[in-house]
């Protein structure tokens, strides 16, 4: 069993943690005047008595509240991309061109495993945000895959053709999942239109201590949830029924 520390990343045996009561001495209590200085609490001369009083009691409740980051226990699926998604190659020319180019497949934003069962598998450890522009895109340039109109000045034309057959292949793959997508995608639809209209109609939600840690930037009636789930659903069904067209 191993163990780690969330701040420093420093791995531990069990019986390194044990040993330090599984809290790692990476970070040291400030002294006053490092703290004071941290917190940017400067010309403390200037101040009266009572404020340095106030600000000393501050520095006091950290020292009080102080201590090192716990040791926690390193899970196997820890080291796997977030939500543990990742693929493997169909095709053995690809793994081939894997092995050969890790480094550039890398900085393409793929986290890169091997197995003896999987041979080389990959995946994104991220959220949020266009994989297609930020990871498949660029591993297809590095790959030199010529998948579009090589004439064309256009960039951005081409990444888009690039990025469409990306995706169906994504969907080629995948076929038996397409359905559960979709039917997932609507019924957080229905979910989000159920909770807007719970949250129009009483105050518990704006009254909840938890609503500090709300983690939307815009309001949750502006959130286009259904805008997004329509036009998600829409080119996913376009996507399964151009790959039919093409396999008849």
């Amino acid at each position: 069993m191993k163990y780690i520390c969330p701040e420093c990343n420093k791995e531990y045996t069990e019986d390194e943690a044990e040993e330090q009561d599984y809290y790692c001495n990476c970070q040291k209590l400030l002294t006053y005047e490092e703290w004071t200085e941290q917190e940017g609490y400067y010309n403390l001369r200037n101040l009266s008595e009572d404020e340095q009083a106030k600000i000393f009691l501050k520095y006091r409740e950290y020292v009080e509240y102080f201590e090192q980051p716990c040791i926690e226990e390193l899970y196997p699926d820890s080291w796997l991309p977030m939500w543990g998604w990742v693929w493997t190659f169909d095709n053995t020319l690809d793994e081939e061109w894997a092995r050969e180019h890790i480094n550039e497949m890398a900085k393409c934003g793929f986290r890169i495993y091997e197995s003896d069962e999987l041979g080389i598998f990959f995946g994104i450890d991220g959220a949020g945000y266009d994989f297609y522009a930020n990871h498949w895109i660029p591993l297809y340039k590095a790959r030199g895959l010529k998948w579009h109109d090589e004439k064309s000045d256009k960039v951005l034309n081409n990444d888009l053709i690039i990025k469409a057959n990306i995706f169906k292949d994504i969907i080629r793959a995948e076929k038996d999942q397409v359905e559960p997508t979709i039917q997932s995608l609507l019924k957080f639809k229905e979910a989000y239109y159920e909770l807007l209209k719970t949250w129009y109609e009483n105050d518990i939600l704006d009254q909840t201590e938890s609503l500090k840690i709300y983690p939307f930037h815009i309001s949750f009636d502006e959130l286009n949830v259904a805008e997004w789930v329509d036009s998600t659903v829409e080119e996913i069904q376009k996507a399964y029924k151009d790959i039919k067209k093409e396999e008849c």
